[in-house]
């Protein structure tokens, strides 16, 4: 991961360079390698720099770098197009680089690197915001058009990558990371008192725009947003991408099974474009195990697998069996990580800060030490089976929050199908209580 922050002020002000020390400074840890600032003002070509520099600017931009693709120099970040115009700070990965960068250079694009981020400012400068939505991958990335006077930020489909932002009188800032925006003078600490209630009361985190902070949203998936230089505490919200409703197609159980298996493959070769090394966190559960097996599929006998896993001390909570058989299966490395109910204790601060916001259980701390373990390891990049529980319903939780979204829209018969249906799975509660516990959170 890499670090973005930024800071557009009105014409008017002036970006303070200590924000922008500040800002970066704040989230350091997510890209050790290198960093960049750019500040800008109208008149001037934008030039990225290594250090603050004491000069007047109405935009400010900076980046922290975790080299993944292209780890030269040609990958260093601010990055600006050839004739000044556009300016970019980016978080994360587009896969589908290679085959976006061969359809700008047959629309007379040229390249002088070999990293994503300048495909993905190219691809910005030919197609504008409609360039998000031709991109696969993980992202969250702010472009400035000095000829438009705009700054657009975007975030991809899912939010993968975060990106948050705050608006003041006369001003906005954005950064990766919450503790990024709390060095503005104009954002406060205070809590949002729906954030908060909805954690209380129901353990819900991240399910909404609004942050724990009163002050810092965060921008949708799959949205981009767009703001004048005249008036940059004013934003335009659009969505370019949204998941595809009501689509049925007619195949077989045997045909979807092929299918998704051929998706899965797929996906998984894209995402071992690296210029590191890549690994994998193994849980010993379906959909890790997939991914340990699938890079074995994909990348031949040749490709050394690395996985890292949590072993729960308590024998009874305890996968470890399903990692080993999972691991022996694939011709895995496995590095083990058992953190003692101490070790959480003397983390806990370290993890605080790194999550920015309440969390709903300790399983943050296990995925919080595998991670380490690997970065230990110089594994940058860790693939990861996060939403195949939401995909296939793994989360007996998400029966009783689809039964509310049916009763939201009036669609009773489908919700009592749902309930009777969810309570005829193993550990899952009785019909009534499903109902009641989807009901219980539609109430005010």
């Amino acid at each position: 991961m890499c670090g973005i922050a930024g800071v557009v002020v009105a014409p008017v002000a002036q970006v303070n360079p200590r924000w922008l020390r500040d800002m970066s400074g704040a989230m350091e840890h997510r890209g050790p390698d290198d960093a960049g600032w750019l500040q800008w003002s109208a008149g001037n070509p934008p030039r990225p720099s290594r250090s603050v520099r004491e000069v007047r600017a109405q935009v400010g931009f900076c980046h922290q770098r975790l080299a993944i693709i292209d780890l030269t120099e040609g990958g260093w970040q601010p990055m600006c197009t050839a004739d000044g115009r556009y300016a970019l700070v980016f978080n994360g990965e587009v896969y589908n680089y290679l085959e976006l960068r061969a359809e700008l250079e047959k629309c007379g694009h040229t390249f002088v690197s070999e990293s994503d981020s300048e495909v993905l400012l190219e691809a910005f400068a030919e197609w504008g915001a409609a360039a998000a939505s031709r991109l696969v991958g993980m992202f969250a990335f702010a472009i400035l058009d000095t000829l438009a006077r705009t700054v657009t930020l975007v975030r991809d489909p899912f939010g993968i990558k975060p990106l948050h932002y705050a608006t003041w009188p006369g001003g906005l800032g954005f950064a990766s990371e919450i503790k990024s925006l709390l060095h503005l003078p104009g954002v406060s600490r205070r809590a949002s008192a729906q954030a908060l209630l909805d954690y209380l009361d129901q353990g819900a985190v991240g399910h909404s725009s609004q942050t724990m902070f009163a002050d810092v949203k965060s921008l949708p998936p799959g949205s981009f947003a767009t703001l004048t230089l005249d008036r940059p505490d004013s934003l335009a919200l659009d969505r370019y991408w949204s998941p595809p409703e009501n689509e049925t197609v007619e195949i077989s159980f045997g045909e979807a099974s092929a299918q998704v298996r051929d998706l899965f493959l797929d996906n998984l070769s894209l995402h071992l474009r690296s210029d590191v090394p890549v690994g994998t966190a193994l849980s010993g559960g379906v959909d890790s195990s997939a991914i340990i097996a699938g890079l074995r599929a994909v990348g031949g006998a040749d490709t050394d697998i690395r996985a890292f896993s949590y072993i729960a001390s308590d024998p009874t909570l305890s996968e470890e069996k399903w990692v080993d058989l999972a691991a022996e299966a694939a011709g895995a490395r496995v590095v083990k990580v058992s953190p003692s109910e101490t070790d959480l204790l003397t983390d806990l601060d370290d993890l605080i800060k790194c999550q920015d916001e309440p969390f709903g259980s300790t399983s943050i701390y296990a995925q919080h030490r595998v991670f380490r373990s690997a970065a230990e390891h110089g594994v940058k990049v860790m693939l990861d089976g996060q939403g195949a529980d939401e995909m296939l319903a793994g989360y007996r939780p998400y029966i009783s929050v689809r039964i509310a979204s049916l009763l939201r829209r009036g669609d009773l018969l489908a919700a009592r199908r749902l309930a009777f249906a969810g309570a005829r799975l193993p550990g899952s509660q009785s019909a009534p209580r499903l109902l009641a516990k989807a009901g219980a959170s539609l109430l005010p």
